[in-house]
């Protein structure tokens, strides 16, 4: 990390650099109130924080990995196999809203979500060790959790065969033969059982954003641009990976911070399940799987 010489009697060194940074991560104070707790101003404060986020962010590649090898693969699938013994998991998939300032501009209204705020709506996906393994932060908040993976590159990479295994998803996604979702209406105990087993592994997925929210209440509600707001995004999901590699502690809160503290994803009630491939997979999956 290279420094910021803001004048010749106020340079920062890295190590303080980082310190302002992750006391706004850490908060949900404003920068002028990080500025005043680290002792710079609100300008310098700015700086640092998109200084040392894009620093963290180009270690992007190192921090968030996709299980692509052979052992990798073998590693999460046995890992969420042992949650409820859902056979093939390696991933778990959902969209999260992040809330941010009006961005303004001719296209505003599109980061609206239903629920009426502002917000980026954003895609991750998790291992059974809580590590996300894939972010897209660029999405905005009317955007559907459907669209944003059919548009990412996640889904072309299952497309093309580079990434083999199962991803967990909710309603909000088409079935597919790499992404099972729950059957809507249960009608057999087999798939019944096949809906626990999904949901219980499944939230994995919940416990980890649940974990980085906690962690990070920055990301309760951003405030800067939205360039830096999506640099902000990442960069805490590579610091929670970081975090949970070295068996970090949570934080206490020093104000309430509940770890679920953003609203559902956007879902459609009557989305279609599927290609047809999809739902049949799964129904052959099931009888396999769970049939007894």
């Amino acid at each position: 990390m290279t420094w910021i010489n803001l004048d010749e009697e106020n340079a920062l060194n890295p190590l303080q650099q980082l310190s302002v940074a992750l006391r706004f991560y850490a908060s949900a104070s404003f920068q002028l109130d990080v500025g005043d707790m680290c002792g710079v101003s609100q300008a310098t404060c700015c700086k640092v924080i998109h200084r040392v986020t894009a620093a963290i962010c180009a270690k992007k590649m190192h921090l968030l990995h996709f299980p692509d090898s052979p052992e990798e693969r073998r590693a999460a699938t046995e890992g969420f196999y042992a949650i409820s013994r859902f056979p093939g998991v390696i991933g778990a998939i959902d969209g999260s809203h992040v809330a941010i300032v009006n961005p303004g501009g001719p296209n505003a209204l599109r980061y609206m979500n239903r629920k009426g705020y502002y917000s980026l709506n954003c895609q991750f996906v998790c291992d059974h060790l809580l590590l996300f393994t894939n972010v897209v932060a660029r999405w905005y908040g009317s955007a559907h959790d459907s669209r944003i993976f059919e548009e990412s590159r996640l889904l072309e990479k299952f497309q093309r065969g580079e990434y083999h295994g199962i991803l967990l998803g909710d309603p909000a996604y088409t079935c597919r033969t790499f992404m099972l979702t729950p059957v809507r209406i249960p009608v057999t105990a087999a798939e019944r059982r096949y809906n626990r087993a999904n949901r219980s592994t499944w939230g994995v997925i919940k416990r980890a954003l649940g974990m980085w929210k906690k962690r990070f209440p920055c990301v309760a509600h951003l405030k800067c641009t939205l360039e830096h707001n999506m640099a902000i995004i990442v960069a805490t999901v590579c610091l929670h990976n970081l975090a949970r590699r070295r068996n970090d502690p949570l934080p206490e809160p020093d104000h309430d911070v509940p770890c679920e503290n953003l609203p559902e994803p956007n879902q459609r009630p009557n989305t279609v399940e599927a290609d047809l491939r999809g739902t049949t997979f799964r129904q052959r999956f099931i009888l396999e799987h769970f049939n007894q």
